[in-house]
This record gives structure tokens, sequence and C-alpha cells, in this order.
């Protein structure tokens, strides 16, 4: 027969038995070679399905040699080749086995426990859990090898999957004919980019396979890292050449490991694992090919691993014989697993990995709900962008009344002084700044008071004292009074919630009239008088007539044609401001149109409301998800040391884009780990925005 230009003669018996040839597409043979044994050499042969001792008799023509067989006591005659037979090491197949057994036993032992070169932590290989995906790669302008790439082969999808058909192949060719040259074996390249878990994946698999071939007669993986082979052959200790192998189990293994290697290496029985053939360097070329042209044809089960650079696919022999696969990114189930190996119950990765994977949902929703029409309608609609420092809102800047006018406030204030709540927080104060008392036992006390308010008094309590709480924390911190602070924001929000009582019924006919059959939700409550007090002086220098949320609203559209047409029926009003979030998306990919209307009040005064655009879909899996909460944590737990809000969202969205590239390589996530074991963990956390910042963090890290 011919296979690719090479000869493979198959002797035929002609007798009554009927032999099988191995013509049926699910193996290869291998080439015969005329060979040459001396009489009276002791060998190993399979015959019949099984080992046997044996010596050979004489030759009897073209391969054909008698032979007795030494447990049976008889004679027969063989056609020898290179998958049938080896010279003999043991003395007994009894010796042989309990030497491969004890070579396998140790195997295991020495990669059950393997160490993250980066962290330092010893992970336990029988408990992983973790299956690096394997893709399938066809070479292009290859066909599919001839009795070589069975399909099963090129479906394989973890490592754990790899092991599984490399030990059944083993299990099953013993009985399938190698008295004819017919072997199950089949070349692997592993290909992948640095630190994607090619070898922490060989180390799996040479556990995998030691752990199951116990069972399996005279086969053993032996993995060689070239790293470790380059340094022999460039100290002259082994040499590139078609004996390499044999000379490399000589020189690094010693006594009853090294024969049975040796006699595997024989038998042509042992997986060889080559390790990272990329980091041979200038000896890469040579090794390559003496495993494509030595090693390969002789049918022993080979595997190797390279980063994409370090092999060249051009090859024939890769595109005749190999299946090729790379490493697929982690998953995410993958991605807690191993970090949960690393960091038990780290709150804030948790926090990074539900926000990452609620972005990647919502890119997914994005497509599933808009078409490719609406999307490139609704990422074009623009309109005034300024900030609110940058226009006169609310007709200028508002002035501080005395006496409180707005109905909002008055019923709050009334609610305030008939239960004393005021007065109660000052004192639950003054614990914390003369007994410095335990703050969540103060924060435990607020919420009895609040328990005895109702809304949207409650709601105020409650953001009013966790404001002063927090004043008392930090640097330089504040012990001012309740009694101090709530007339203050009464007089400086007061004229701002008395303009938007006289516009609320305006805005709210417009909504629902504007609202095409949407769903129209406007807050029950104007916004709390504590929080625009804080955001004015936070972000407006104190400036109440740039809040421009104290009225808001948004509508939910079912369906995308009727978010993508609301901007051509505006009538009625002017649009302050448009942020469009389908155009420019923010930290968490959440969708929508932000808008600030300017409605006039009955007095002819400008007032400013926000109104929210969303497709119900997107903002259902929004609220599903926690996406407002994760983001808050967020803004809590990192340190980014941003100067407003928008500048947090800009570095918020560099850390998560920085985060989910980490979290795809296995390297690069221990890296990660070292920053989130070494940091603080109830303080703000500086996390990296670019791979650099990662490089830099951790061993800053490391070194303290």
């Amino acid at each position: 027969l011919v296979d690719d230009g090479s000869v493979v003669n198959i002797a035929v018996d002609n007798t009554a038995m009927r032999v099988q040839l191995p013509l049926d597409g699910s193996a290869t043979c291998v080439a015969v070679t005329s060979m040459v044994v001396k009489p009276e050499t002791p060998i190993t042969l399979y015959h019949s399905g099984k080992l046997d001792r044996a010596v050979v008799r004489r030759k009897l023509g073209n391969n054909l040699y008698e032979i007795v067989r030494v447990e049976h006591s008889d004679t027969v005659k063989c056609r020898l080749n290179e998958a049938y037979y080896g010279l003999r090491f043991f003395r007994t197949l009894e010796d042989m086995e309990a030497h491969r057994q004890d070579y396998l036993r140790q195997l295991t032992v020495d990669y059950q426990l393997v160490e993250d070169a980066i962290t330092g932590i010893m992970l336990n290989t029988a408990e992983q859990l973790i299956e690096i995906d394997l893709v399938s790669t066809h070479i292009q302008g290859s066909r599919q090898p001839p009795n070589i790439q069975r399909a099963c082969m090129a479906e394989l999808r973890t490592v754990r999957a790899l092991a599984d058909r490399i030990m059944c192949d083993a299990r099953d060719e013993v009985c399938l004919g190698r008295e004819f040259g017919r072997r199950l074996t089949q070349p692997f390249l592993l290909r992948s980019i640095a630190g994607s878990g090619k070898t922490w994946m060989m180390r799996q698999l040479t556990y995998y396979l030691a752990r199951d071939a116990t069972h399996v007669c005279a086969f053993a993986p032996l993995t060689i890292f070239v790293q470790d082979l380059a340094q022999l052959v460039r100290s002259g200790r082994v040499r590139i050449a078609p004996s390499f192998l044999k000379e490399y189990i000589q020189e690094t293994r010693n006594g009853s490991e090294r024969d049975i290697l040796l006699q595997l290496l024989e038998l042509k029985s042992l997986c060889i694992i080559f390790d990272g053939l990329d980091e041979a360097s200038n000896l890469r070329t040579d090794l390559e090919n003496v495993i494509l042209t030595v090693i390969v044809p002789l049918r022993m089960q080979v595997i190797v691993t390279s980063r994409p650079e370090g092999v060249d696919l051009s090859r024939s022999e890769y595109q005749r014989h190999y299946v090729v696969y790379e490493l697929a990114p982690l998953d995410s189930e993958n991605r807690e697993i191993l970090i949960s190996q690393h960091l038990r119950d780290n709150e804030l990765f948790d926090k990074l990995l539900q926000f990452s994977e609620l972005r990647r949902m919502h890119d997914a929703k994005y497509e599933e709900v808009f078409t490719e029409a609406q999307r490139a309608k609704i990422e074009a609609i623009s309109g005034p962008t300024k900030k609110p420092q940058q226009v006169s809102f609310h007709g200028g800047s508002l002035r501080r009344h005395e006496q409180v006018s707005s109905r909002y406030l008055s019923k709050i204030q009334g609610a305030f002084l008939g239960s004393g709540a005021i007065e109660r927080l000052d004192d639950v104060l003054a614990d914390v700044d003369t007994y410095r008392a335990d703050k969540e036992g103060a924060k435990g006390r607020l919420k009895q008071i609040a328990l005895e308010l109702v809304e949207p008094t409650r709601l105020v309590f409650e953001r009013l004292g966790e404001h002063l709480l927090t004043a008392r924390e930090g640097e330089t911190p504040s012990k001012q009074r309740a009694s101090e602070l709530w007339p203050e924001i009464c007089r400086c929000t007061d004229e701002l919630f008395a303009l938007a009582e006289s516009c609320h019924g305006r805005c709210s006919r417009w909504f629902q009239d504007h609202a095409f059959g949407a769903k129209v939700e406007i807050a029950e409550y104007l916004k709390d008088p504590v929080r625009v007090y804080v955001k004015a002086q936070n972000d407006y220098n104190g400036d109440m007539s740039c809040v421009t949320d104290v009225i808001r609203a948004r509508i939910l559209f079912y369906d995308a044609g009727g978010l993508c047409v609301f901007f051509d029926s505006c009538d009625g009003v002017d649009l302050a401001r448009i942020k469009n979030k389908f155009a420019n998306l923010d930290a968490g990919h959440f969708r929508n149109v932000l808008t600030n209307l300017s409605f006039c009040s009955d007095d002819g005064v400008t007032h400013i409301v926000e109104l929210q655009l969303h497709h119900k879909d997107i903002f259902d899996l929004n609220e599903m998800k926690h996406g407002h909460d994760l983001y808050e944590f967020l803004r809590a737990r990192l340190d980014l040391k941003a100067q407003t809000k928008e500048d947090f969202k800009s570095q918020l969205a560099a850390v998560l884009d920085t985060f989910e590239d980490i979290c795809q390589v296995p390297v690069l996530l221990s890296l990660l780990v070292v920053i989130l074991k070494h940091g603080p963990r109830h303080r703000q956390l500086p996390l990296p925005q670019s791979r650099l910042e990662l490089y830099q963090k951790a061993m800053d890290f490391a070194l303290r």
C-alpha cells in the first residue's frame, strides 16, 4: 500500500485462519523496514492482545522470525515490526509491570500538587474543576489525512476528554492488530498565547494519564519540558538526533524508572508530551524536525504545545498528520472556580465578575431587541450636550428661603418636629463624637428611629443620618449636628422644590401624551432634599440651580421602534440636554437615553426635569441583575482618584475592560489575585486600568 509516498508492507496469512487487515479507516500502519534481529535476542512483544516474553531463535526471511514464547513454552512464527516488539530490559513481565506501576504512582504524587508560579499557592490537581476549553483549528489548505484524523479526534473540548480518548485508544490498540503494525495514535498540537494555561493543562493531562494508565497494558506518559531539554542540549548532555529520546531518558532518570521508560520506548508505548516547543529558542527547528520526521512516524502518541509563532503550520507533516487545537479563553464558570481556589469569598472580585457578566448580557440583549437599522437610528440621536454648569437651568441661581414654602419640605419638616427625630439623631451623633461609640451600633439606633416615620420622611431621615455619620470618617472628620444641617438644607433647596411642585402636573401630562402607549413611571416623591443638597455641594459648588432631577420620570418602551421615533414629536418643550448611552456606552453598557426637558412653571419660570428613555427588556435585565447596586458597590470600593462622576465612569470602564482581558488568561488572573489578596480588604483598592498597570501594581503588592 502507498500512504503519502511511504511503502507499507502488509503480510497476509493465506492459511485457513482469517486475518482482518487494518484498512477500516480507524487506524494507521507503521512503515516496515527490513529488520535484522540476532538469534538468542530476548524481546518483549505483543501477541494475541497480550505482552509476551520471547527469545528470537532464527530468521526465516523477510522479517519473518521463529521465536520461542517463554511463558507458553512454545515456538511461533512472527513477522516483527517496530510496533510489535522491543528489546527486553526486565527478567519477567511481572517485574516490568511492577516497575511501571511504581512509575505511575510516583507521577500521580509529583503532579498531584501544582504550585501557582505567581501566587505561590499549591493547587490539588485531583480536585481541579477547571477545564480550559479546546477549539479545533483547520489548517488552511490541508485535507483530512486518511486513517489519521478520525472525526472524534477533532471534537475533543477539554483536557479530560483528551486524556480519556488517549486512554481508550491505548486500551483498544493492544487487541486490534499491533502484529500488523496497526496503531491507534494521533499527534496533537495545542497552540495558544503566553500565559493561557498550556503548561497547566499538560500537568493536568499527565496526572490524568498516570492515574488511569494503571489498568492499561504497557503504557505511560512522559512529559518533557522543552526549556529544560534545551539546557541539557546546550550543556552537551543530550543531542538533538533521532536517538535523543533514549539519551534524554538515560540522562534524566535513574534505576528502575529509567529502565521502565526505556522498555516502553522500545515498545513504542510512551505518550510523549513536549511542553513549550517555542521555548527551545535556536534549537526549535532541529527539535521540531526530529519530532515530525522521526518520532511521529514511529506512531507513538505525541502531544506538542507551543505559542502560535513557535510552529510552522505550513509544513506538510502538520497538514497530513496533526490535529491542531487552540486553547479557548477562560469562561465565567472557570474564572469563578480559579479565583475561589486562591481567594475564598472575595466580595470585590465577585462584584467585578457580576458586573462584567452583566455588560456582556446587555450587549447580547441590545443585539436581540434592536434590528441593525434601529441600532443605527438610535445611536445617531444627538442634541445639546452641555453640562449643568454651562447652561442657565431653572432661570439662573436660586434664592435662599428663610421660611419654607415648598409643600414637600413642609411635610417632612412637620414630621421631624412631631417625632423629635432631629433631636434624637443629634443624641446618637453626640455619643459617636464623645464616647467614640461603634458606628455600626449607631446605624442600628438610627434604623430604629426611622421605623417610627413614614415615607418620604423615613427615607430623608435615613439619608441625613448616613451623610452625617460618613462625614465623621476620613482625614478631616466633621462633627456637624443634624439640627444645624437640616435647616440649611431647607433654606438652600426650598425654591427649587417649590418650582418643581408648580410644574409637576404639567410634566406628568406631557409624559403620558408622548409615551405612544409605552409605560410611564414618574417618581412617587420628589428627589430627597439631602441628596439634592449634597449633589449641589459636591458637583456644582453649591449651586442648586444645576440639579436637574428633582422631578424624575422614565418611559419604558415595549418595542425599539417607539423609542427611535420619540424625538420626532417633542413639541411643547425644549430639549436642554441629551445624553445618548446607546452611542456612548457607560461602564455597565446599560443603554438608555437620558434627557433634560425644559418646562415653564405657572408663573413663567423655567424648570428642568429628567426623563429617561428605556427599552423595557434592557431595563428589566438591569433591574434583575441589580446593575445599579453593583455600580454603587464598585464606586465605594475602587480607588480611582476620579475628580467627577463622569471621570469615575470613564475610569471604571477602563478597569472593567482590563478586568475582562485579564480574566481570559490564567497567568494574568494570577497577577490580579496578588492584588486582591494583598490589597486592603475594607478600604478602597486601586485596580489596574491596563496590562501595564496590572504588572506594576502586582509587583508593588508582592514586594510589600
